[in-house]
C-alpha cells in the first residue's frame, strides 16, 4: 500500500511539474504540433521610403538676346535646361510578421489565452493589456507629371505683327503721242523684324510701369477704391511678369514622386540598398551610374551585441520565444551626402529572447510589444 501512495506522489509531483504548453519554432515543428497549436510571429521592420523631387525645366524667352539692350537685363540664360532637387522625403516604419521568425505554442495540459494582431504577431498570454497596433499609413504611389506640349510664350506684343508701308508703282502710258509715268500706290503689309518685336514689348512693359506707379501714387484723374486700386495693380503685375518672361525667359517645374520599400536583414550592423541612379539634369531613373547621381538607403545600429541569443531553426522544447529589438539609424545618402536620417527600430537586426519555462505557470501573464516582439511584462 505504502509503495502505490508512493508511486502516486510520484506520479502526481511530475505531472505538477509538467509545462502546461511548450514552444516549437516552425521549421522543428511536427504535423502534431501544427494540428494541436497556434502560430505566432515575431514582427520585423519594412521601411517606406517615399521622396518628393521638383525637376525645374527652363526655357529661354524669344527675345533673351534682345535682354540687355531693350531692358538693361544683364546674364539672361540663353539655352534650354533642366535641374531638380529634392523637395520631402518621408521614411516610416511598417511592422509586419517576420517569416523568418514563426513559432508553435503548443498545449501540454492547457492552451493559454493568446493575443496575437491581425497579422499574427504575438502581443500577449493570459493578459487583457495591449498595446496599440501598428497604424496602416498611407502613400502616394509614383506618379510622373506629364509637361504640356502647348506654347509657352503667346503675348509677344500689344502692337500687331505686320505693318502697312504704301509701295509706289509707275505705270507707263501714252497720251496724246507724250509719253507719262503715273505713280500707283498701294499698301504693303510687311513683317516685323524680330527686334522690332523685342522692342514693341519693352516700350509695353515700360507702359505698364508707368500705369502702376500712377496708381499706387494715387496721381490718376479718376482714382478707384482702395479695393479696386489694389486689384487693378495685381493685374498690371502679373502682366508685366507675362511680358518679362519674353526677356528673361520661363521656369516650369515638374513635380515627381518615387517609392521603395525595403527590408533590412538580420544579423547585420550596418546595410546598403541602392535605390536609384538619378539622371543629373532631368532627376529621370537610369540603368547606370554614368552621368548621375548615386541614391541609397543605408542602416546603422546604435547596439551591436545581444545576449541569451537563440538560433530559431534549432528550438526543440523551450520557453516562449520573444525579441530583443535593435534601435539604429537610417539614412537616405545621395553621392556620399546625408540628405535626410531617422532613428528606428530593427526587430530583425536584433537577438532572440528565451523566457525560460520555469518562470511561466498556468496563469502567468505576459505582455509582448507587438512593434518590437520584446518582453514588456511578465506576472
Amino acid at each position: 500500500m505504502r509503495k502505490i501512495v508512493a508511486f502516486t506522489l510520484v506520479v502526481v509531483l511530475l505531472t505538477s511539474c509538467q509545462k502546461n504548453w511548450f514552444v516549437v519554432s516552425n521549421k522543428n515543428a511536427e504535423e502534431k504540433h501544427k494540428v494541436e497549436g497556434i502560430m505566432y510571429s515575431l514582427p520585423r521592420t519594412a521601411v517606406d521610403v517615399d521622396i518628393s523631387i521638383n525637376v525645374y525645366h527652363y526655357t529661354p524667352g524669344p527675345f533673351s538676346q534682345y535682354a540687355h539692350s531693350y531692358m538693361n537685363i544683364s546674364n539672361v540664360e540663353q539655352q534650354a535646361m533642366s535641374f531638380w532637387e529634392i523637395d520631402a522625403v518621408n521614411i516610416r516604419e511598417t511592422i509586419e510578421a517576420d517569416p523568418a521568425a514563426k513559432y508553435w505554442i503548443v498545449p501540454n495540459k492547457i492552451m493559454p489565452d493568446i493575443q496575437l494582431t491581425a497579422q499574427g504577431i504575438l502581443a500577449g498570454i493570459n493578459t487583457t493589456l495591449v498595446f496599440d497596433a501598428p497604424e496602416n499609413v498611407e502613400r502616394f504611389f509614383p506618379v510622373r507629371k506629364k509637361l504640356p506640349n502647348d506654347i509657352l510664350f503667346t503675348d509677344l506684343g500689344v502692337k500687331r505683327n505686320k505693318y502697312e508701308v504704301i509701295d509706289t508703282i509707275w505705270r507707263v502710258i501714252e497720251r496724246d503721242s507724250v509719253i507719262k509715268r503715273i505713280p500707283v500706290y498701294q499698301s504693303v503689309e510687311k513683317e516685323k523684324a524680330w527686334h522690332h518685336k523685342a522692342q514693341d514689348a519693352a516700350n509695353f512693359i515700360i507702359k505698364i510701369r508707368k500705369r502702376r506707379f500712377k496708381l499706387e501714387a494715387a496721381i490718376e484723374e479718376q482714382q478707384g477704391d482702395g479695393e479696386g486700386v489694389g486689384i487693378m495693380i495685381e493685374k498690371l503685375e502679373a502682366l508685366e511678369q507675362t511680358y518679362l518672361e519674353l526677356f528673361i525667359g520661363k521656369t516650369e517645374v515638374e513635380k515627381r514622386y518615387s517609392h521603395w520599400r525595403i527590408v533590412p536583414e538580420s544579423a547585420k550592423s550596418t546595410q546598403h540598398f541602392h535605390l536609384a541612379f538619378l539622371d543629373i539634369e532631368t532627376a529621370d531613373i537610369v540603368d547606370t551610374e554614368a552621368q548621375a547621381h548615386n541614391l541609397k538607403l543605408v542602416f546603422e545600429l546604435h547596439n551591436t551585441s545581444f545576449t541569451n541569443q537563440i538560433n530559431p531553426e534549432k528550438l526543440s522544447d523551450v520557453g516562449l520565444i520573444t525579441r530583443q529589438s535593435a534601435v539604429g539609424t537610417v539614412y537616405l545618402d545621395l553621392n556620399g551626402d546625408v540628405v535626410f536620417k531617422k532613428n528606428l527600430n530593427l526587430p530583425q537586426m536584433g537577438g532572440f529572447f528565451n523566457i525560460p519555462s520555469k518562470l511561466m505557470s498556468e496563469d502567468t501573464k505576459i505582455l509582448i510589444n507587438p512593434k518590437t516582439g520584446s518582453l514588456q511584462m511578465i506576472e
